[in-house]
């Protein structure tokens, strides 16, 4: 039986309210934080955001790209690099492979961290269209990989406007 559960509902406020434990929020490798649910939490949760920068200056200092796939948190919202460019040309900008694989290493974010609960009592939030919606994925293989990767977590919600 899957943990998926579909509400009607801000993604960003839950996470503050107390609603959700975790927030998971696919990021690009360009250092670039503007769009999107993205562009909310800068605003709300301004911690996430210095981190997502911060995450991509330590390897951008060093002459290196941002590694697809890795993950970074701060105050609830765990980052997944799952696309290495941004835009708004009509094609595909998420790589399922780092989608799928910044979401399996997402039990071992909240086990690392000191998180008070264990991973396995969380409520993960995640945007309805995570990587979808100008990422360019299929949201029915992101759906897929979401119930795959997270089938641990108490409950996931999904959160549509």
């Amino acid at each position: 039986m899957s943990n998926i559960k579909f509400v009607k509902g801000n993604a960003v406020d839950a996470l503050l309210n107390g609603e959700i434990d975790f927030l998971l929020n696919q990021v690009n490798c360009q250092n670039k934080y503007a769009s999107g649910i993205a562009k909310e939490i800068g605003e709300k949760i301004p911690r996430a955001k210095e981190r997502y920068h911060k995450m991509c200056d330590e390897y951008t200092r060093y002459g290196r790209k941002v590694p697809l796939g890795i993950t970074s948190m701060a105050d609830g919202v765990i980052h997944i690099a799952g696309q290495e460019f941004y835009g708004r040309e009509n094609k595909r900008y998420t790589n399922y492979g780092a989608l799928a694989s910044g979401i399996g290493d997402v039990f071992n974010v909240i086990y690392c961290s000191g998180y008070t609960k264990s991973p396995r009592e969380c409520v993960i939030g995640i945007p309805d269209m995570i990587g979808c919606g100008l990422g360019g994925a299929d949201r029915e293989i992101v759906l897929e990989l979401i119930e795959h990767l997270l089938s641990w977590a108490k409950e996931v919600r999904v959160y549509s406007l």
